[in-house]
C-alpha cells in the first residue's frame, strides 16, 4: 500500500480533492444556483461581480484596459483586477454567464492550491500520505475557502 502511495500519490491526492470539490460545491455546479451571497459573503455580488462585467466589457470593447470612465468619473483601470489570473477566463465570456462560472474559478483556485501544495510538501521529502492528508487540509482551510 505504501509504495502505491508513493508512486501514485499525486493521481490518488487529485482524485481525492476533485471528489471533495465537486460534492462540496455540488449544488453550484449541478444545478441553477449561483454562488452570489448577502451579508457577509456580499463582496462578490457588490464588487467582484460588477468588477468582472466591467472589466469584460471593456477588454471586448477597447483591448487592454488604459482609462475608464466607466467607473466613477475616470480612473486608471489598467493593473486592478487583471492580477487574478485563473479569473481571466470570466473576461472572456458573455457578460450574463459570468455569475454561473464564478463557481468554476473558485473550484479550480482551490484545485491548484491543493495541488501545488501537495507538490511542495512531496518536494521536501513528505512522505504521501503526509502529502495527500496536507494538500487536503490546506485546500480546504478557512484562508482558501
Amino acid at each position: 500500500m505504501n509504495k502505491i502511495l508513493e508512486t501514485k500519490g499525486i493521481y490518488i491526492f487529485s482524485a481525492l480533492l476533485l471528489i471533495m470539490l465537486l460534492t462540496l460545491f455540488s449544488q453550484y455546479i449541478f444545478s441553477d444556483r449561483l454562488m452570489l451571497f448577502f451579508d457577509t459573503g456580499g463582496d462578490t455580488i457588490n464588487f467582484n461581480w460588477p468588477t468582472y462585467v466591467h472589466y469584460s466589457r471593456y477588454l471586448h470593447s477597447e483591448g487592454i484596459p488604459r482609462w475608464s470612465f466607466h467607473q466613477g468619473i475616470g480612473q486608471n483601470v489598467f493593473p486592478a483586477y487583471l492580477g487574478d489570473v485563473p479569473a481571466w477566463v470570466l473576461y472572456l465570456i458573455p457578460t450574463d454567464k459570468i455569475p454561473f462560472a464564478l463557481v468554476y474559478v473558485q473550484v479550480f483556485k482551490i484545485f491548484l492550491a491543493g495541488l501545488f501544495f501537495f507538490l511542495f510538501l512531496r518536494k521536501i521529502h513528505f512522505t504521501a500520505y503526509t502529502a495527500i492528508i496536507g494538500g487536503l487540509l490546506y485546500s480546504f482551510s478557512g484562508f482558501m475557502i
